[in-house]
């Protein structure tokens, strides 16, 4: 085995190795407190984004709702508009024929005049 290999055994190591084990484990305790921190407000984004998505289902929800009502609504407009629409027709109609009968009666009352007259 050369001396850079970096596979030596490395119980037979110098005192140096041994100084070093310290701080390694320092270092990684500090990388596992510091992913806890990070998983943990890692979670807690999670968890708003989470309310965030129930609010805007919620919203969603009541957006459907209110689309629905107005749908319902134009509906009913559309019915009830084409009821005063045909009231109205109805109406122009029996005008019509008032208005016709007093055609027939000013020509019967023309004709009657002038019979008289006569």
């Amino acid at each position: 085995m050369s001396s850079d290999d970096l596979t030596h055994d490395l119980t037979e190591g110098s005192e140096n190795d041994k100084t070093t084990q310290a701080t390694i484990t320092a270092v990684f305790r500090l990388l596992q407190d510091l992913d806890k921190r990070l998983n943990g407000r890692l979670d807690n984004l999670e968890n708003r984004f989470d309310g965030i998505e129930t609010r805007i289902g919620a919203i969603e929800s009541r957006i459907i709702a209110i689309d629905n009502r107005l749908d319902a609504l134009d509906s009913r407009l559309d019915r009830d508009f084409a009821s005063v629409d045909a009231r109205f027709e109805s109406i122009d109609a029996r005008f019509e024929s008032v208005d016709a009968r007093f055609a027939e009666m000013s020509d019967q009352m023309k004709a009657e005049f002038l019979r008289l007259s006569d």
